[in-house]
């Protein structure tokens, strides 16, 4: 049995003798992915990174659908973000960064002001507001400026058709102090209306930078 998983990684090795391609330089650098090994786990060869990331060798290049875990965070409803809303609470353990994306439709005045929390469990019992990045897209595919909020977060654009990006980091979320403990894991939204008029919309959740990933993915909501 050994002789033959060293013949499969060995073939695997030969067919795959360059890093994925859609793995691009900066991506690589910023992971710190550089010589990556072949190992097998659950009986399928992956690619293993020094920083432990590991992705799936697929006849030698990883694509986008293995190194993004998708999770519906928010419902899209006609008044989303009405009084105070709250994402659902997401497991960052498996993840280096996070993503929540909100897409609004129709609202003409409404907005929010969005805080990102580190929380101690699923719950959450506690919390904790922490600094992160953002950008907005309020015309089209245009691509607003990424901009560094503070632990008391931003208040949104007013306007239809819009989508905001949020990104945090783990380390961020492990570095807060939540109920005076530290190396948390979990993360949520919260937005606190603004100015008070209906917005349609929802909020997704993106798992980014995974170390262990599958075809299937664990569930980011335990």
């Amino acid at each position: 049995m050994q002789t033959i998983m060293r013949l499969i990684m060995a073939i695997a090795a030969l067919l795959a003798v360059r890093l994925p391609m859609t793995l691009n330089r900066a991506m690589r650098r910023d992971m710190g992915l550089r010589a990556p090994a072949i190992v097998m786990h659950s009986g399928i060869p992956h690619w293993r990174y020094p920083n432990g990331t590991m992705l799936p060798l697929m006849a030698g290049s990883a694509g986008i659908h293995e190194m993004l875990k998708f999770s519906t965070s928010l419902n899209p409803v006609a008044d989303a973000f009405a009084g105070t809303a709250n994402s659902d609470v997401h497991n960052m353990a498996n993840f280096d960064q996070a993503m929540f994306v909100l897409h609004s439709g129709v609202g003409v005045t409404g907005t929010s002001t969005i805080t990102v929390e580190a929380c101690d469990d699923v719950t959450p019992s506690n919390t904790t507001a922490i600094a992160f990045w953002y950008r907005e897209i309020t015309s089209g595919d245009t691509d607003g400026a990424w901009t560094r909020a503070t632990s008391a977060g931003f208040l949104t654009t007013a306007g239809s058709n819009r989508i905001t990006q949020i990104v945090v980091d783990a380390s961020d979320v492990a570095a807060a102090s939540v109920n005076s403990v530290v190396g948390n894991k979990f993360v949520r939204l919260n937005l606190v209306e603004g100015t008070d008029s209906p917005v349609l919309g929802g909020i997704l959740f993106l798992g980014v930078k995974g170390r262990y990933q599958e075809d299937v993915n664990p569930t980011t909501l335990s």
